[in-house]
Protein backbone atom coordinates (compact mmCIF):
# COMPACT_ATOMS: atom_id res chain seq x y z
CA UNK A 1 0.00 0.00 0.00
CA UNK A 2 2.87 2.17 0.21
CA UNK A 3 3.06 3.03 -3.42
CA UNK A 4 -1.02 3.67 -3.08
CA UNK A 5 -0.44 5.82 0.10
CA UNK A 6 1.39 8.27 -2.02
CA UNK A 7 -0.94 7.82 -5.00
CA UNK A 8 -4.07 8.88 -3.62
CA UNK A 9 -5.05 11.60 -0.99
CA UNK A 10 -6.26 11.15 2.34
CA UNK A 11 -9.83 11.55 1.77
CA UNK A 12 -9.89 9.64 -1.35
CA UNK A 13 -8.48 6.24 0.44
CA UNK A 14 -11.21 7.32 3.13
CA UNK A 15 -14.16 7.22 0.40
CA UNK A 16 -12.34 3.92 -0.97
CA UNK A 17 -12.40 2.00 2.34
CA UNK A 18 -16.26 3.19 3.10
CA UNK A 19 -17.42 2.62 -0.04
CA UNK A 20 -15.73 -1.21 -0.29
CA UNK A 21 -16.86 -1.66 3.25
CA UNK A 22 -20.61 -0.74 2.59
CA UNK A 23 -20.98 -3.02 -1.03
CA UNK A 24 -19.32 -5.89 1.19
CA UNK A 25 -21.59 -5.42 3.93
CA UNK A 26 -24.49 -5.35 1.15
CA UNK A 27 -23.31 -8.35 -0.76
CA UNK A 28 -23.25 -10.64 2.95
CA UNK A 29 -26.30 -9.28 3.90
CA UNK A 30 -28.40 -10.15 0.72
CA UNK A 31 -26.79 -14.20 0.89
CA UNK A 32 -27.63 -14.43 4.47
CA UNK A 33 -31.43 -13.27 3.67
CA UNK A 34 -31.26 -16.08 0.65
CA UNK A 35 -29.85 -18.35 2.68
CA UNK A 36 -32.67 -18.06 5.64
CA UNK A 37 -35.48 -17.80 3.20
CA UNK A 38 -34.77 -20.91 1.53
CA UNK A 39 -33.98 -22.58 4.80
CA UNK A 40 -37.64 -21.55 6.03
CA UNK A 41 -39.32 -22.35 2.54
CA UNK A 42 -40.42 -18.91 2.38
CA UNK A 43 -42.72 -17.85 -0.95
CA UNK A 44 -40.82 -15.30 -1.73
CA UNK A 45 -37.25 -17.56 -2.40
CA UNK A 46 -39.02 -18.59 -6.06
CA UNK A 47 -36.24 -18.38 -8.75
CA UNK A 48 -37.74 -14.94 -9.85
CA UNK A 49 -38.04 -13.09 -7.03
CA UNK A 50 -33.97 -14.15 -6.15
CA UNK A 51 -33.45 -13.08 -9.69
CA UNK A 52 -34.79 -9.64 -8.59
CA UNK A 53 -32.92 -9.53 -5.66
CA UNK A 54 -29.51 -10.40 -6.74
CA UNK A 55 -30.86 -7.64 -10.36
CA UNK A 56 -31.29 -5.28 -7.27
CA UNK A 57 -28.28 -5.72 -5.57
CA UNK A 58 -25.82 -5.40 -8.95
CA UNK A 59 -27.52 -2.02 -9.49
CA UNK A 60 -26.20 -1.50 -5.95
CA UNK A 61 -23.18 -2.70 -6.72
CA UNK A 62 -22.78 -0.45 -9.84
CA UNK A 63 -23.57 2.63 -7.85
CA UNK A 64 -20.93 1.76 -5.64
CA UNK A 65 -18.43 1.31 -8.47
CA UNK A 66 -19.22 4.53 -9.91
CA UNK A 67 -19.22 6.40 -6.76
CA UNK A 68 -15.81 5.19 -6.34
CA UNK A 69 -14.55 5.54 -9.51
CA UNK A 70 -15.53 9.56 -8.55
CA UNK A 71 -13.42 9.18 -5.30
CA UNK A 72 -10.40 7.99 -7.62
CA UNK A 73 -10.58 10.90 -9.58
CA UNK A 74 -10.55 13.35 -7.22
CA UNK A 75 -7.88 11.63 -5.13
CA UNK A 76 -5.25 10.50 -8.21
CA UNK A 77 -2.61 13.16 -9.17
CA UNK A 78 -1.04 11.23 -11.95
CA UNK A 79 2.44 12.70 -11.97
CA UNK A 80 3.49 14.82 -15.16
CA UNK A 81 6.85 13.77 -16.60
CA UNK A 82 9.47 15.94 -17.33
CA UNK A 83 10.81 16.05 -20.96
CA UNK A 84 13.96 17.57 -22.30
CA UNK A 85 13.13 20.49 -24.07
CA UNK A 86 15.85 20.23 -26.77
CA UNK A 87 16.26 17.02 -28.00
CA UNK A 88 19.54 16.90 -30.43
CA UNK A 89 20.33 14.76 -33.16
CA UNK A 90 24.12 14.16 -32.85
CA UNK A 91 26.73 13.44 -35.00
CA UNK A 92 30.05 12.66 -33.95
CA UNK A 93 32.89 10.18 -34.82
CA UNK A 94 34.73 8.21 -32.58
CA UNK A 95 38.21 9.12 -31.62
CA UNK A 96 40.03 5.53 -32.37
CA UNK A 97 43.29 7.43 -31.03
CA UNK A 98 41.86 8.14 -27.85
CA UNK A 99 44.47 7.56 -24.81
CA UNK A 100 42.55 5.70 -22.24
CA UNK A 101 42.20 6.42 -18.32
CA UNK A 102 44.12 3.85 -15.81
CA UNK A 103 41.12 4.58 -13.81
CA UNK A 104 38.96 1.35 -13.03
CA UNK A 105 35.66 3.40 -12.86
CA UNK A 106 34.04 4.62 -16.08
CA UNK A 107 31.40 6.22 -14.54
CA UNK A 108 33.19 8.17 -12.17
CA UNK A 109 33.83 12.06 -12.81
CA UNK A 110 37.37 11.46 -12.44
CA UNK A 111 37.77 8.86 -15.37
CA UNK A 112 36.04 11.90 -17.19
CA UNK A 113 37.90 14.25 -16.47
CA UNK A 114 41.12 12.06 -17.12
CA UNK A 115 40.01 11.03 -20.31
CA UNK A 116 39.02 14.73 -21.43
CA UNK A 117 42.77 15.72 -19.92
CA UNK A 118 44.94 13.42 -21.89
CA UNK A 119 42.99 13.53 -25.05
CA UNK A 120 41.52 17.35 -25.57
CA UNK A 121 44.26 19.72 -24.61
CA UNK A 122 42.58 23.52 -23.53
CA UNK A 123 39.73 22.18 -22.45
CA UNK A 124 39.05 23.20 -18.83
CA UNK A 125 36.77 20.94 -16.55
CA UNK A 126 34.53 21.91 -13.13
CA UNK A 127 32.85 18.63 -11.22
CA UNK A 128 30.00 18.99 -9.53
CA UNK A 129 28.86 22.77 -10.88
CA UNK A 130 25.44 23.86 -9.08
CA UNK A 131 23.39 25.43 -10.98
CA UNK A 132 22.84 28.56 -9.05
CA UNK A 133 26.55 29.18 -10.69
CA UNK A 134 24.76 29.30 -14.97
CA UNK A 135 21.20 30.73 -13.50
CA UNK A 136 19.73 32.48 -10.49
CA UNK A 137 16.10 30.47 -11.78
CA UNK A 138 16.87 26.83 -10.39
CA UNK A 139 13.93 24.79 -10.16
CA UNK A 140 13.15 22.55 -7.04
CA UNK A 141 14.16 19.19 -8.28
CA UNK A 142 17.89 19.71 -9.81
CA UNK A 143 21.01 18.07 -9.60
CA UNK A 144 24.74 20.02 -9.73
CA UNK A 145 26.34 19.51 -13.27
CA UNK A 146 28.66 16.65 -13.13
CA UNK A 147 31.15 18.23 -15.30
CA UNK A 148 30.85 21.93 -16.66
CA UNK A 149 33.80 21.89 -19.61
CA UNK A 150 34.86 25.09 -21.36
CA UNK A 151 37.37 25.02 -24.28
CA UNK A 152 39.42 27.50 -25.19
CA UNK A 153 37.10 29.42 -27.95
CA UNK A 154 34.64 29.71 -24.89
CA UNK A 155 32.69 26.99 -25.41
CA UNK A 156 31.02 25.22 -22.93
CA UNK A 157 29.16 21.42 -22.57
CA UNK A 158 27.40 20.12 -19.31
CA UNK A 159 27.77 16.45 -18.92
CA UNK A 160 25.83 14.70 -16.67
CA UNK A 161 26.55 11.14 -15.29
CA UNK A 162 23.64 9.33 -14.60
CA UNK A 163 22.52 5.71 -13.63
CA UNK A 164 21.19 3.62 -15.94
CA UNK A 165 17.46 3.71 -14.08
CA UNK A 166 17.58 7.90 -13.58
CA UNK A 167 18.49 9.64 -16.35
CA UNK A 168 14.65 10.19 -16.72
CA UNK A 169 14.71 11.84 -13.34
CA UNK A 170 12.98 15.45 -13.28
CA UNK A 171 16.05 16.60 -11.17
CA UNK A 172 18.67 15.18 -14.06
CA UNK A 173 15.95 16.82 -16.75
CA UNK A 174 15.61 19.92 -15.22
CA UNK A 175 19.23 20.50 -14.80
CA UNK A 176 20.05 19.63 -18.40
CA UNK A 177 16.57 22.00 -19.40
CA UNK A 178 18.44 24.93 -17.55
CA UNK A 179 21.69 24.42 -18.99
CA UNK A 180 20.10 24.31 -22.79
CA UNK A 181 18.19 27.82 -21.98
CA UNK A 182 20.97 29.18 -20.90
CA UNK A 183 23.22 28.34 -23.70
CA UNK A 184 25.16 25.22 -22.76
CA UNK A 185 24.28 21.82 -24.50
CA UNK A 186 23.57 19.44 -21.70
CA UNK A 187 24.57 15.23 -22.27
CA UNK A 188 24.27 12.28 -20.37
CA UNK A 189 26.49 9.82 -20.33
CA UNK A 190 25.00 6.06 -18.22
CA UNK A 191 27.39 5.50 -15.58
CA UNK A 192 27.24 1.58 -15.58
CA UNK A 193 28.05 1.42 -19.41
CA UNK A 194 31.20 0.69 -21.19
CA UNK A 195 32.10 4.37 -21.67
CA UNK A 196 35.04 3.62 -23.85
CA UNK A 197 37.57 6.20 -24.50
CA UNK A 198 36.60 6.50 -28.44
CA UNK A 199 33.21 7.08 -27.58
CA UNK A 200 33.80 9.28 -24.72
CA UNK A 201 36.01 11.79 -26.12
CA UNK A 202 34.82 11.58 -29.46
CA UNK A 203 31.31 12.53 -28.49
CA UNK A 204 32.19 15.27 -26.27
CA UNK A 205 34.75 16.48 -28.83
CA UNK A 206 31.79 16.74 -31.39
CA UNK A 207 30.67 20.21 -28.80
CA UNK A 208 33.44 21.81 -28.36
Amino acid sequence: MGLLDKLFSKEAQKKMNELVKDATKKINDTIDELKSGIEEGKKGTSADSIKESLNGQAQELQETADAAGEALEAGFKEPQAVVLNHKRNEQFSLREDAVPSDIEDKGSNAYFRELIEKNLPGVSVQEEVPLAEITSEVPAKNRNISLLLTSAGGKKLAVMLVAKNQYRLAAVVNTMNICEDQGIPAIRFMQEFENAPAYVVGRIAAYL
